[in-house]
């Protein structure tokens, strides 16, 4: 299991991030809210190459996981429907869950004026969902997800990451140009954490997904800037499974 560690350095806004992430009545719905760690690691590499100030930095850190995090929740509303009552109440806890996280980042991003962020992000999500029915819909009609699903598999996975990436006009990080690096390792990620994703994908689908992994990884293998440091001990962490699975 991948357990990300939390700097001294980022525990104060870790726990602020905790603190918008949890409330009781959601947490006896679905139980305890699930901090994306990883997620919010990759983005700090990214708001890190920004030149703005730190309180800003940590405010769209917090706010794009929580919006990530609603829409995790909404990941998990079962697609196939179910008449029984059960079913419905499972389905209904899940949509007012997500909804609650991508609540508390219109709150957070409306108390500090960001209404440019809120209309940029919120056209994003529409793209992002996009993407997901997509790949609902090829599901339903071949069975497994076909080599063709990588682009939407992609856009479903690091959507936000790029949002961000957009909305701060991030070329690079480290030098690199983000766009071959970070989706390949946000979306293994997504894989290893959900394995009900990991089972419809095709085989062609699998090597290519290995394939991209392989390619960003070996862009940043062999550097030794302490700076990189922190982006590579995130592919070395999804290497085992890599490994084993792809």
């Amino acid at each position: 299991m991948i357990i990300m560690s939390v700097h001294t350095s980022d525990q104060k806004w870790i726990e602020e991030l905790k603190s918008h992430a949890t409330e009781p009545l959601v947490e006896s719905m679905i139980g305890e809210a699930n901090i994306p760690l990883f997620f919010t690691k990759v983005i700090q590499l990214l708001l890190d190459s920004c030149d703005i100030d730190i309180e800003r930095k940590k405010r769209f850190a917090i706010g794009v996981t929580l919006l990530q995090m609603g829409l995790e929740v909404h990941d998990q509303i079962p697609v196939h429907s179910d008449s029984s009552s059960a079913h419905t109440a499972s389905r209904q806890l899940l949509v007012l869950a997500g909804d609650y996280y991508s609540s508390r980042y219109y709150r957070l991003f409306s108390l500090h004026g960001e209404l440019k962020a809120i209309a940029f992000f919120s056209d994003r999500v529409g793209e992002i969902n996009k993407s997901r029915l997509n790949l609902h819909l090829s599901m339903l009609r071949e069975n497994r997800l076909p080599h063709g699903s990588y682009d939407d598999l992609i856009k479903f996975t690091s959507g936000l990451f790029a949002a961000l990436a957009d909305f701060f006009h991030v070329k690079e990080i480290f030098s690199y140009n983000w766009d071959e690096v970070i989706p390949p390792l946000l979306l293994v990620y997504f894989l290893y954490s959900r394995p009900d994703w990991y089972m419809e994908i095709s085989d062609s689908l699998r090597k290519l997904v290995c394939q991209k992994w392989i390619a960003a990884f070996h862009k940043i293998e062999h550097e030794h800037d302490s700076a990189i440091a922190e982006l590579k001990s995130l592919f070395d962490e999804l290497s085992p499974w890599v490994n084993q699975h792809l």
